[in-house]
């Protein structure tokens, strides 16, 4: 079997949670961002909006005073030109960047300094594009807003929109120049950008159709297509008002934010469902008592971080992001009433941990990539004193919300009437990984180390019971059950359960449960971080585990699973159901026992 990489740089410290979609692959991990693979290359799940502000220290040494150079700091872009015509303040000082070096982080700036400026000193950028005013085209005089979006043609999927860059004072009969377009730093999917306008001293956004353009092509549908990374793209805009009211691509809303990061997700409902506890903290920030500016170095700030709650390390007042102006900037809903937080400090941006959130609807979009954070999200039980562990789909287009300690029914056809009243029990997952679907049940490891299954209504049912014993002598140990892997492997109807013993850093023990028999079995020395089924390409299901160690293997094949250098790690090439009283050999790797009886079988 041959593995292939489709994205690297990822935490390794994390499980992974996947859903499917449109042939598209979705993998999740509460820490990274959002990835989408849809066989041909990896990339970012949704699309950042237009950056028009960033922030950070300057390094590589003190400024001079006569140069026009400055090098920013270790998390800005390394892509030629990406802030060239913003417009750029240190110490009150601004200047515009005519040219970015990626590789070196240098940008040169229009005019000498004038003044020496140490390393480490705070700058901001404005890096949206200029509005300028010219002669022949518009009919109406007056300001009109415009916001750019970056669009990606090949999954159809639009980012949200920039700031407003406001164009004043146009004459009657004018036009509008829109020069220094902003590059969608670290977005190489990005095609195209997607121009809006407002009518003369309107409030309502119109999707514009550019007259002419430099360094970028503009295509029949209103779409500039970007050609190059020159960092001069312009375009001009002159339309009138009468024609560009009528226009059918309207936008009024700019809803297109990109989902936070999150460690569960499924589909369903033609949407992708995302829920569990969310804590961001790459890089680190400083912010002042009484105020609401948060300044971040390493950050990644997205809008997806809107409406959640921002802490400082070992404080314990949470306020709530109420704007994101960059990946380096945000703003909070109230000023900061805690001691000063100083440059280099721990920070985090965690979630409700009773939240469910949900995409717009595959119907409104051909990729289920973008949120409207004013409404697409499900609040289940918050009274409860607990938080979601786990989600899993059931039945038609069902989930079951599990926590630690509860479980409810997330019911509903569209975000009008979502919602997740329906208790079934006051008992929960101990986490995502430990839930599968079998049969039309849901099996599910609990906190104490029990396989329970649910058909989403009524009381759950202990399916363990019979191995208790089993589960005593080896003391699983529960402070790892959120580790816990279940999978249902089809061809051969066998629940494979990996738990973990006591004293252990992996998951060591797998029993494996024959519904149709209701026996269970005991297999040793075989170490399952994660599982799944796969057709090959004879069409017959295989199940392929891994370990801790990177290793992938092929179950109920061959003689051992053993490591390289022949050491036998547990035989697993077939069970006997016989019964007989419990007995105990040397030669054996696997254990089977049901309801009245214990066995032990010899592998082939």
């Amino acid at each position: 079997m041959a593995l292939a990489v489709i994205k690297s740089g990822q935490n390794a410290n994390n499980l992974y949670d996947f859903a499917v979609m449109n042939y598209t692959l979705y993998m999740v991990n509460g820490i990274d961002r959002n990835q989408a693979y849809a066989g041909d290359s990896c990339r970012n799940m949704g699309l950042d909006a237009p950056k028009t502000l960033r922030t950070g220290f300057t390094t590589g040494g003190a400024t001079a005073s006569a140069g026009t150079t400055v090098v920013l700091d270790t998390a800005a872009s390394t892509t030629n030109n990406a802030y060239k015509g913003g417009i750029i303040t240190i110490d009150g000082i601004v200047r515009i960047i005519t040219s970015y070096v990626g590789s070196t982080r240098t940008a040169t700036v229009n005019a000498a300094w004038g003044a020496v400026k140490a390393e480490g000193t705070a700058y901001t950028i404005i890096q949206h594009c200029v509005a300028t005013n010219g002669t022949s085209g518009l009919i109406d005089g007056g300001t009109y807003g415009i916001k750019i979006t970056f669009y990606d043609q090949d999954h159809d999927i639009e980012s949200n929109a920039s700031a407003v860059v406001t164009a004043t004072s146009v004459a009657a009969s004018g036009k509008i120049t829109l020069t220094f377009l902003p590059h969608p730093v670290g977005q190489s999917n990005v095609t195209h950008w997607k121009i809006y306008r407002t009518l003369a001293s309107g409030t309502t956004y119109y999707l514009d159709q550019p007259a002419s353009a430099e360094n970028c092509t503009i295509e029949s549908n209103s779409l500039v297509k970007i050609d190059s990374w020159a960092g001069d793209e312009s375009v001009v805009l002159s339309l009138t008002d009468d024609s560009l009211s009528v226009l059918s691509a309207y936008n009024g809303t700019f809803e297109n934010n990109t989902f936070l990061t999150a460690p569960f997700i499924e589909a369903g409902k033609n949407r992708v469902f995302m829920a569990g506890p969310v804590r961001y903290n790459t890089g680190t920030v400083q912010v002042a008592n009484g105020s609401t500016s948060v300044l971040g170095v390493g950050t990644e700030f997205a809008s997806g971080n809107i409406g959640l709650d921002f802490v400082i390390a070992d404080n314990y007042y949470a306020y709530e992001v109420s704007t994101v102006e960059s990946d380096t900037r945000l703003t909070l809903a109230s000023a900061y009433a805690e001691t000063s937080a100083p440059a280099g400090s721990v920070y985090a941006i965690v979630n409700n941990c009773n939240t469910v959130v949900f995409s717009e609807k595959v119907g409104n979009a051909l990729y289920p990539e973008s949120i409207n954070r004013t409404g697409n999200w499900v609040l289940a039980e918050p009274g409860d004193n607990d938080e979601i562990t786990g989600l899993q789909r059931i039945g038609d287009d069902d989930f079951i919300i599990f926590k630690k300690n509860h479980q409810y029914r997330l019911q509903g056809t569209d975000e009008d009437n979502f919602d997740a009243p329906g208790f079934l029990a006051n008992e929960g997952a101990a986490g995502n990984w430990g839930i599968e679907n079998v049969d039309g049940y849901i099996v599910y490891n609990t906190p104490d180390a029990g396989i329970h299954r649910t058909t989403g209504s009524g009381m759950p049912e202990n399916i363990s019971a019979a191995i208790e014993n089993f589960l005593a002598n080896d003391t699983i140990a529960e402070t790892r059950n959120k580790y816990a892997f279940l999978k249902f492997f089809k061809r051969e109807r066998e629940l494979w359960c990996a738990l973990t013993a006591y004293g252990s850093t992996t998951n060591d023990l797998v029993y494996v449960w024959k519904p149709d028999i209701g026996q269970w079995f005991k297999y040793t020395g075989i170490y399952i971080n994660c599982m799944e089924e796969v057709t090959d390409s004879n069409g017959l299901r295989q199940l392929y585990t891994g370990d801790a160690h990177g290793w992938v293997w092929k179950q109920d094949s061959g003689t051992n699973d053993g490591v390289p250098g022949g050491t036998v790690k547990g035989r697993i090439t077939g069970v006997s159901s016989s019964t007989s009283t419990s007995t105990s050999t040397t030669s054996s790797t696997s254990t089977s026992t049901s309801t009245t009886t214990s066995t032990t079988t010899t592998g082939a």
